[in-house]
């Protein structure tokens, strides 16, 4: 009787653990402010990713721009069209965001610090 329960029961259970593991280390929503106005936010999710800027002052979505995704050990690295590619790794906290390329920061298109959003 038990062999038989066993059967069944540990293809469900094997199938339910990893249907969970789908997603990458990174996944999830990360926010940033990006001037005085303006704020970002990072979605990723499943090998894609996407910055969406908004207008703080009146909620207005500005621009949303599509990055390819690719997950190395403590890393991810988003190209975008025309082959911009920046790369992030957990900040201090371990749950944010923080980008090393130098193309991040002060005078740039993205900010170097991201806090996850809780969903």
């Amino acid at each position: 009787m038990r062999l038989k329960l066993a059967r069944y029961v540990l293809p469900l259970v094997s199938a339910a653990v990893l249907a969970g593991c789908g997603g990458g280390a990174f996944d999830g929503s990360y926010a940033a402010g990006s001037g005085l106005l303006t704020g970002e936010l990072l979605t990723v999710e499943d090998g894609e990713a996407v910055i969406q800027t908004f207008n703080l002052a009146n909620r207005q979505l500005l621009r949303s721009t599509p990055y390819e995704v690719d997950e190395r050990p403590g890393k991810l690295i988003l190209t975008g069209e025309g082959q911009r590619t920046y790369v992030f790794v957990r900040a201090v906290d371990e749950r944010g965001l923080q980008c090393i390329s130098d193309t991040c920061g002060w005078l740039s298109k993205l900010p170097k610090n991201w806090k996850a959003v809780d969903g």
